[in-house]
């Protein structure tokens, strides 16, 4: 039996994903939005930056999808300045 693939199916896989192999926000990242683009959703790599509450420099990569977060979802969220978004061609 075959399932439908959605944007759910696809940042479960991601999550289940990285649960077994570790990677960076950014190869997860890069890694969901092949999938969503193959299978013909819209997406886009976001590259965001922040200081932390001690002042720290933090960079972070998500993937947005159909106006949400689909891989990347951080607490704060919008605490994050976008420098980038990567959209197809």
């Amino acid at each position: 039996m075959r399932h439908k693939v959605t944007v759910p199916r696809i940042e479960w896989a991601g999550s289940a994903g990285t649960a077994r192999i570790p990677a960076t926000c950014l190869v997860q990242a890069l890694a969901a939005d092949t999938l969503l683009r193959r299978r013909g959703f819209v997406s886009e790599v976001c590259l965001g930056v922040r200081k932390d509450a001690g002042r720290s420099f933090e960079a972070h990569a998500w993937v947005q999808c159909e106006d949400r977060v689909v891989i990347g979802a951080a607490d704060d969220q919008a605490g994050y300045t976008v420098l980038s978004r990567l959209r197809p061609s």
